[in-house]
């Protein structure tokens, strides 16, 4: 093989690796919020609305602390489905939701359910229906 025939190689191998990393980042900055979650979320009797962007920053108004007059406003996935809500300020606790596969399980043991339109998540004793908008 040439010098020239190498060079292309290595130009060839260093480009392969560059576009691999920069698929693995895609991937792993999915988790910071977006996907099937996105979107505005309505409350079955319309009094609540949530909303979740694609950058990850959220509108959760059942998060409310009216001691630190803040609610969540950030969200992820994590890598086992758990949804975590958070606030920027840092002033409350984040609230973690575990993905369910039904919502009677959501009834049963709390955390979320997502099916098409329709999500379903349990905070503290009571359990929120939303239909996407």
């Amino acid at each position: 093989m040439t010098r020239e025939g190498k060079a292309v190689q290595v130009k060839r191998g260093i480009y392969a690796v560059f576009l691999s990393t920069l698929l693995i980042c895609a991937v792993l900055l999915t988790g910071c919020g977006g996907g099937a979650l996105a979107g505005t979320w309505s409350s079955t009797d319309g009094s609540e609305v949530l909303v979740f962007e694609n950058d990850g920053t959220c509108s959760v108004p059942f998060t409310y602390d009216a001691g630190w007059l803040e609610s969540c406003d950030r969200y992820s996935i994590e890598s086992d489905g758990t949804l975590v809500l958070s606030s920027s300020k840092g002033n409350i606790d984040a609230e973690r939701y575990k993905k369910q596969d039904s919502e009677e399980a959501v009834q049963n043991d709390g955390g979320y359910y997502l099916s098409g339109n329709t999500l379903v998540l349990r905070d503290f004793r009571t359990v929120r229906t939303y239909t996407r908008q």
